[in-house]
């Protein structure tokens, strides 16, 4: 009975072992399987964070090569210009943020940088009246008919201008001498200006005492002949006008001998042209006479009788 206990405990403990071996085979093939699928997970990931970070790198070199980072300061302005589009319309400061897809193209964006600063100049414009000298010779003592205008003022760059200037190719190394070329200019536009208006009675009489509606029409003026420059300030420290009730004294005095001048000349001219006239026709009267004679020389002794009877013909005889 023991014996066949035993046996029984035996075979159970057997089964118990053969079962742990199996339930230990199961676990070992489930277990391989649970790693099998985290392996995947963590490979799919990996992959995912590595074309994550491939796209994050991606994205960070389309910026930075799209981004236009000029590094500018307070008073720097940026114009930009494409091969695929030609000039943008706005001029950038340092206030915006540029990124533009046209840079990604190799060699197709470039800029053009300017620093705006302001300029202080003092100038003296100088010059005469329209045909001043002129007219002081119809006048005692040849008064002077000389101006002078002492200005003062701060001008800068137009912003607004920059892209035009841009486009003329106009570079920030040329910006001193477009300064000193607008200082020269700027004095001759002045005398040109005061002398193209000095026939305007009103307009010589207002500048000489209002100074600031002198600095406004100069300034004026300027903008059409230098839009590029733009006026912060102007003052006119100083102004000499010649005695202008003796200019246009001496013009109204001049203009009426020149009529009465014209008048003679006309008259003269007129004179020597009846002249030139009746001189051609006598020479061409002439000319056809001798071709005749020379064709039929036997007029020549009709005229030399004719002519014994008619004394106004022997100033016209070839003899």
């Amino acid at each position: 009975m023991k014996a066949k206990k035993d046996n029984i405990n035996k075979k159970e403990e057997k089964e118990k072992k053969k079962k742990i071996a199996n339930d230990k085979k199961i676990a070992k093939k489930q277990y391989k399987q649970e790693m099998k699928i985290k392996n995947k997970k963590k490979r799919k990931a990996i992959n995912f964070l590595i074309f994550l970070l491939i796209l994050i790198a991606v994205a960070v070199a389309i910026f930075f090569i799209g981004w236009i980072n000029p590094k500018l300061k307070a008073n720097d302005y940026l114009v930009i210009s494409s091969k695929t589009s030609g000039f943008e319309e706005k001029v950038y400061s340092n206030e915006d943020f540029i990124w533009m897809w046209k840079k990604l193209i190799p060699t197709n964006v470039t800029t053009y940088k300017y620093t705006i600063s302001e300029q202080s100049t003092t100038i003296d414009v100088k010059g005469s009246l329209p045909s001043g000298k002129v007219y002081s010779l119809m006048l005692d003592g040849d008064p002077n008919m000389d101006f002078q205008i002492k200005i003062n003022a701060r001008y800068k760059l137009n912003k607004d201008e920059l892209i035009n200037m841009a486009k003329k190719g106009v570079t920030e190394e040329e910006i001193e001498t477009l300064y000193k070329n607008f200082n020269e200019d700027f004095t001759d536009n002045t005398v040109n200006f005061i002398q193209k208006n000095s026939i305007n009675k009103e307009f010589v009489s207002t500048i000489a005492i209002d100074f600031e509606k002198l600095a406004q029409s100069i300034e004026e003026n300027s903008k059409k002949t230098n839009p590029e420059i733009v006026f912060t300030k102007m003052n006119i420290q100083n102004i000499n006008m010649p005695d202008l009730a003796l200019y246009f004294k001496a013009r109204d005095l001049y203009l009426k001998s020149l009529e009465k001048t014209s008048v003679a000349r006309l008259k003269k001219l007129q004179e020597s042209a009846e002249e030139t006239v009746v001189k051609e026709s006598q020479l061409a009267g002439l000319k056809e006479l001798g071709e005749l004679l020379n064709k039929y020389p036997v007029l020549m002794d009709y005229l030399k009788v004719f002519s014994s009877t008619d004394k106004s013909f022997e100033n016209i005889l070839p003899y």
